[in-house]
């Protein structure tokens, strides 16, 4: 559901960062009209899933390409600004905020990354930056949502998953994921398991692996990228924004003027906690004595397992020609299975259709 209300902490915050840089919208602007018009050009500069890289907002600020340069002019602007304008300039392009029903949001956190997902999978968010609205406390930091975003940083040749976390207090607290190609599992591994988990003065590391997969952090990187992931997938649980995009009133950038606000998960959070209810008030039916006529072969066999929910998994395939511009991944949440549970005890979870392609997402 759109809703209309006041000023959402996360308009907010861009707001006051593009009003510090008012030049910055133009920037961005003329880079996404220069881009549309070469796209060739731009293919071998950055990718196209990468709508902004911050190397170019660095630029920017500094207006020059010299590191050392660049490094003295930063350190006179206000922290994290390297990252927190990035996400102001790409969110202001579409200003969506994603509420998960708590239920779901609340499955997905517990997911682990399994099945394989491919790290393009990543590349399929319905705008080049998102907001999601929720809850969640990262170390000392209580945090009331996250922006995301992906960008490329030329130099290395990487992709990157930027996490904004916003405070209640104003601040912003970034984070980022390299994505080393494979799968997205694969990446958060390496990312825990890298130099930011070594100790300074050893280089070794400071938590066994065991420990450290089990710790917060990743549990909270889980969390995050699940949650994205389901934006990503092929029929989320959430309205048909086509209409939307044609009737927002936009300022003379092609910018939103409003922040829209949509509920996630709403019929299928229903679901599950009408399944959850379902099998826990269901009781394993009482052990009768076997009738003699049965025989032993009737004795030895196994009853079936009392009723529960399979856990939610990921599924993903390709569809399209290999090496085709039209060839693409397809990404489905299969939600937690009844298991000997009656189906007419349990409600349907009707899909939405399915949502835009990447190409026009990116616009």
């Amino acid at each position: 559901m759109n809703r209309k209300s006041g000023t959402h902490p996360a308009d907010a915050f861009c707001r006051d960062l593009i009003n510090r840089y008012p030049k910055s919208l133009e920037f961005a602007d003329t880079l996404y009209r220069d881009r549309n018009k070469n796209k060739d050009k731009y293919k071998e500069v950055y990718p196209d899933w990468c709508a902004l890289p911050s190397s170019f907002v660095t630029y920017f600020l500094t207006g020059s390409t010299d590191e050392q340069t660049m490094i003295r002019i930063l350190r006179q602007e206000p922290k994290h600004i390297q990252t927190d304008l990035p996400t102001a300039l790409l969110w202001t392009r579409s200003k969506m905020i994603y509420r998960f029903d708590d239920t779901l949001a609340d499955t997905l956190a517990v997911q682990p990354l399994e099945g394989k997902i491919p790290a393009d999978a990543l590349n399929y968010l319905p705008y080049p930056c998102v907001y999601i609205e929720r809850k969640m406390i990262l170390g000392e930091f209580e945090t009331i949502g996250f922006f995301a975003w992906l960008d490329w940083m030329d130099g290395e040749q990487e992709k990157l998953l930027r996490l904004q976390f916003r405070q209640a207090n104003g601040d912003s607290l970034p984070l980022f994921v390299p994505i080393t190609g494979g799968t997205i599992d694969e990446s958060v591994s390496a990312y825990v398991n890298s130099a930011h988990a070594r100790s300074e003065t050893t280089g070794k590391p400071k938590y066994k692996e065991r420990d450290l997969l089990n710790s917060q952090f990743p549990k909270i990187l889980t969390e995050c990228i699940n949650l994205l992931l389901y934006l990503c997938s092929e029929k989320p649980d959430m309205p048909d924004d086509t209409e939307l995009r044609t009737r927002r009133s936009r300022d003379s950038y092609g910018n939103p003027k409003r922040a829209a606000e949509w509920d996630v998960g709403t019929r299928i959070g229903s679901a599950l906690r009408k399944a959850k209810v379902v099998t826990a008030e269901i009781k394993e039916p009482e052990d009768k004595p076997l009738d003699s006529s049965e025989g032993t072969e009737a004795k030895s066999a196994h009853s079936s397992p009392r009723p529960h929910l399979r856990r939610a998994h990921w599924h993903s395939f390709w569809v399209g020609k290999r090496d085709s511009s039209e060839r693409k991944l397809v990404l489905r949440w299969l939600s937690p299975i009844p298991v000997n549970v009656d189906d007419a005890e349990l409600p349907a979870v009707v899909s939405p259709v399915k949502g835009q392609d990447i190409a026009d997402r990116n616009t």
